[in-house]
């Protein structure tokens, strides 16, 4: 049972892997009825698997092979027949396909053959690119031996070092009849068996060299002598893809027999062409044909080098299609601008910049142009620093006019000089830019971050505080720094330090106007000081003195001695009180808000509630609380909320008309929206009120000069005037709201503390 249910699960594997092939599989037996059609037979021939199976395999053979299967059956039985094979087979639209089939028998547990598996792929493209190449090579082999000109192919050995490394392998019909022999005559012998002078002929380190390099080259026209030859050849030089090398070359005797005469004339040319300031080149079919020295001078290749070069591939990349252009157009006779600037990449890699100026002419009976180059690279580089030194000035006055505008904000000038930027880089319509200092960000509209980005530090008293950013939206060419020019950094640089030292002023400005601001009001609040000391301090004098002059005056009277000293004392208090709470102000306007220490309320409730019944023992005060329970209730304040506390007790007590005081302390933590928790304590008591005329002045922040009320409660004042220097708030309403004669509540609102 075990062997049967594992060849079953090898059955169903095999049967996947069929299925999942791309490969057509299809079982037949011995009669040729197919009983297996898997799915890549279905994508090849066009049949599904019902539409075959049971059906003769000739359903998909061409007529002319409806024996085919015959062959197929002598296949698998015979050893000696090659079970792989390419043939014909019809689709079901009719289409005939190649394809390459591989048969083999399918025998049972008894080892008999009872069926036949193909599989077959389609080769169709393949036996067309077969035939196309066998007609190219057919063509190719045609117009090799209809060439005018002599063509060699040479395998070469060894290191190609001399003319005996380069075997031939072929002759076209015009080289056999140049070197006056058979293809017999040379195939598989060296070309230093033909040409026994070779070697120093010149032209083996051309061939090296191409052969090295792949770089197609041309050696010009040189007599070559042996015992055999006295003759002037000129070679074309090139390798093919398979390593081999190719000369194309003609024997060019008679041509150089007939211009002897005008070497004497071509001489004299020849030295003016030599002695120009200009690079003189002849551009024909796309190749050089012609230079002078200063042509060699400007590229930095050799005149040998530039006459085996395209003339194109001098020209910088960027330039390259304008030029060609250019050059096919003076050959149709088209009209072109006498002169026009473009980029020549040198031998050592450097660009450099030309003028042109260029005529049609004809060269050895073929159109040509003849070109004259000047070298402007330092013009240009001249040109180029005075329009970057331009942009660097006009976004430097741009800045420096913002900058002038009166009331400008910094964050004005950020966002109008971003906006700005742009126009002094290279590719204004594709650049955008973007300032990123103290958390805050001012950006053009159209900007995107991106991988083509230059930006610098903006650093505030030496300090990095932010960047600015140059973006390019689309690719540009390789420069200096990415598709940034070197100037361009210098540019950004400065511009990110101009800012530095432009926000350094406007800081040290504001702060020069804070301090004038501060010292102006220190003066005033030093002047208001005086006048509030001089107006309390002469009030509570005057009675001071009056009650003086009448204990003076009854001497001997105990109970007016008795009355009148506890006038004075009270009056004394009452200016010890108010020179305290004056210092208390002054301090916490001069102590750092990290200063301030932290009280807890609920001790601060039990220690005032001692205090104040010890300090009316004729009064009898009555405190209840409605307070949270929880674990802590800190604020900031310190000493200076204790007083503010103490000042409200005080005033609750001793306004009181009756002997019983009663105080109700109530407390709450309070959050606004999106604002910080705030301890809220309201203090009321039953006492005479305050009117209202008064409590309006107390809602609102002290002024020392405009006071509207002095004498009762003026305490209040500055426990108004240190809660809100606290960072809270102290407001006073009556506790019966519209009576103020029933009673008042001061409500003190105080940051939660730590």
């Amino acid at each position: 049972m075990a062997n049967y249910e594992e060849s079953e699960e090898y059955f169903l594997r095999l049967k996947s892997l069929v299925e999942i092939t791309d490969v057509a599989v299809i079982g037949m037996d011995l009669n040729g009825t197919i009983f297996s059609w898997n799915n890549g037979a279905k994508v090849l021939y066009g049949y599904s698997p019902a539409e075959v199976v049971g059906k003769s395999i000739s359903i998909i053979l061409p007529l002319e092979h409806q024996n085919e299967f015959a062959d197929t059956l002598e296949r698998i039985k015979s050893p000696e027949k090659d079970k792989a094979y390419d043939t014909l087979r019809v689709k079901k639209d009719g289409t005939r396909i190649e394809t390459s089939v591989i048969v083999s028998p399918i025998i049972d547990k008894n080892g008999e053959i009872v069926g036949v598996s193909s599989m077959a792929k389609d080769i169709t493209e393949r036996k067309r690119a077969e035939v196309a190449l066998r007609e190219s090579e057919r063509r190719f082999k045609d117009l090799f031996d209809v060439m005018n000109s002599g063509v060699a192919i040479y395998v070469v050995r060894n290191d190609g070092e001399s003319g005996a490394d380069y075997v031939i392998q072929d002759f076209n019909n015009k080289a056999l009849e140049i070197e006056g022999k058979s293809r017999a005559d040379v195939v598989g012998r060296s070309f230093l068996d033909l040409r026994p002078a070779i070697d120093s002929y010149g032209l083996i380190p051309v061939f090296r060299k191409v052969w090295k390099t792949g770089e197609p080259a041309f050696y010009p026209s040189k007599m070559y002598v042996d015992e055999h030859y006295s003759n002037w050849y000129e070679n074309t030089v090139f390798r093919l893809p398979s390593g081999e090398i190719v000369a194309i070359y003609d024997d060019v005797t008679d041509h150089m027999r007939a211009t002897g005469g005008l070497l004497e004339s071509e001489k004299k040319y020849r030295l003016l062409v030599d002695s120009a300031a200009e690079a003189i080149m002849v551009a024909q079919d796309g190749m050089i044909r012609l230079v002078n020295p200063m042509a060699v001078a400007i590229t930095g290749f050799s005149e040998q080098e530039l006459l085996s070069k395209p003339f194109s591939s001098l020209i910088h990349p960027d330039d390259r299609a304008m030029v060609v252009e250019c050059y096919q157009k003076r050959l149709r006779g088209e009209t072109l601008p006498a002169h026009y600037d473009f980029r020549v990449i040198a031998k050592d890699g450097n660009t450099k910049w030309v003028e042109i100026s260029a005529v049609a002419v004809d060269w050895e009976g073929r159109p040509a142009t003849l070109n004259f180059l000047t070298d402007i690279t330092e013009r240009k580089r001249a040109e180029h620093q005075a329009n970057e030194r331009l942009k660097e000035l006009g976004a430097f006055y741009y800045l420096a006019k913002i900058v002038e505008r009166e009331g400008v904000t910094l964050e004005k000038l950020y966002q109008e000089f971003v906006n700005f930027l742009p126009e002094s880089w290279r590719y204004p319509e594709i650049a955008c830019a973007r300032i990123v200092l103290g958390g805050e960000e001012f950006r053009t509209e159209n900007y995107m971050d991106s991988a083509w980005k230059q930006s610098a530090p903006i650093k505030v008293n030496k300090a990095a505080r932010g960047t600015v950013e140059i973006c390019y939206l689309e690719e540009r060419p390789e420069a200096d720094e990415g598709p940034f020019l070197k100037e361009e950094r210098h540019l950004i640089d400065a511009i990110a330090e101009r800012l530095g030292h432009i926000i350094d002023l406007k800081i040290a400005e504001l702060e020069l106007t804070n301090e004038t601001i501060v010292a102006t009001e220190s003066r005033q609040k030093a002047e208001a000081y005086f006048d509030f000391l001089a107006h309390d301090i002469a009030n509570i004098l005057s009675p001071m003195v009056a009650y003086a002059d009448m204990l003076k005056a009854r001497p001997n009277d105990p109970e007016q001695v008795t009355k009148f000293s506890s006038k004075i004392l009270e009056q004394g208090k009452r200016a010890s009180s108010l020179i305290s709470n004056l210092r208390r102000l002054e301090s916490i306007e001069r102590t750092h808000p990290n200063e301030i220490d932290t009280i807890d309320l609920r001790t601060l409730f039990s220690s005032l509630e001692d205090e104040i019944q010890s300090g009316f023992p004729d009064k009898e005060v009555a405190v209840s609380y409605d307070i949270p329970d929880v674990q802590s209730m800190n604020v900031k304040g310190g000493e200076w909320v204790e007083n503010v506390f103490k000042c409200v007790y005080d005033n609750a007590v001793r306004y009181s008309t009756g002997s019983t005081v009663e105080l109700e302390i109530r407390a709450s933590m309070l959050q606004e929206e999106g604002g910080e928790p705030f301890w809220q304590i309201e203090v009321s008591d039953h006492g005479p009120g305050i009117p209202d005329n008064v409590k309006s002045h107390f809602n609102k922040e002290m002024s020392l000069k405009e006071r509207e009320f002095k004498g009762v409660a003026s305490s209040l004042p500055f426990c108004v005037s240190m809660i809100k220097c606290l960072g809270g708030e102290l407001l006073v309403t009556d506790r019966v709201p519209g009576d103020h004669k029933q009673g008042t509540v001061v409500i003190i609102r105080l940051p939660k503390g730590e």
